[in-house]
């Protein structure tokens, strides 16, 4: 589904898993955790390891077409080369920011938490609005399952989280193969 938000595009859909399909995704995501240096976040990690997280990928793979078909753009792009885990422990948060050598960006929640981590993504104009605004971001609780895929140009942050087990989710970068 293409929601329009600020005269920009994102994609959100949420995925209805077994519970078993979300404890073996959750359970190969802390395996490829343990096996990563800290900081997490900084390192790019092989995520496509098995059949499930492999359907994973088919899904921002989904994402980002839906995207490019949305912003009339080549869907010719790589998703293999940019994906991190991403645990929240008590007080983490991420700062608000954009990236530059990206072109879209989907992140992909295993478990929820109603205590804080919300995903806010901001209208790109947010810096300059004035006047005639109303609200200059959206907030997105993240659910398990729930997917998110936006153009690189949406300032996004993440809220403190503060709850008492970590939480997780998979980002997955994508970079268009051939830009003119």
């Amino acid at each position: 589904m293409i929601q329009h938000c600020y005269e920009s595009s994102i994609w959100i859909k949420q995925f209805e898993n077994s519970n078993e399909f979300n404890q073996d995704v959750l359970n190969t995501t802390k395996a490829i955790r343990a096996m990563t240096p800290e900081p997490i976040a900084d390192h790019n990690v092989d995520l496509w390891v098995s059949d499930n997280m492999h359907i994973i990928r088919d899904r921002f793979i989904d994402g980002f077409e839906a995207l490019c078909l949305e912003y009339n753009e080549t869907s010719d792009f790589d998703v293999d080369s940019m994906n991190m885990v991403n645990p929240m422990k008590y007080g983490d948060f991420k700062s608000c920011h954009t990236h530059d050598v990206i072109d879209a960006f989907g992140v992909y929640y295993l478990n929820e938490s109603n205590e804080g981590g919300k995903l806010r993504l901001y209208d790109p104009r947010f810096l300059n609005k004035k006047s005639f605004s109303k609200q200059t971001y959206i907030e997105i609780k993240p659910k398990t399952g729930l997917m998110v895929v936006a153009p690189y140009y949406i300032w996004h942050e993440v809220t403190p989280y503060l709850g008492k087990e970590t939480r997780y989710s998979l980002v997955c970068n994508m970079v268009f193969n051939n830009v003119d």
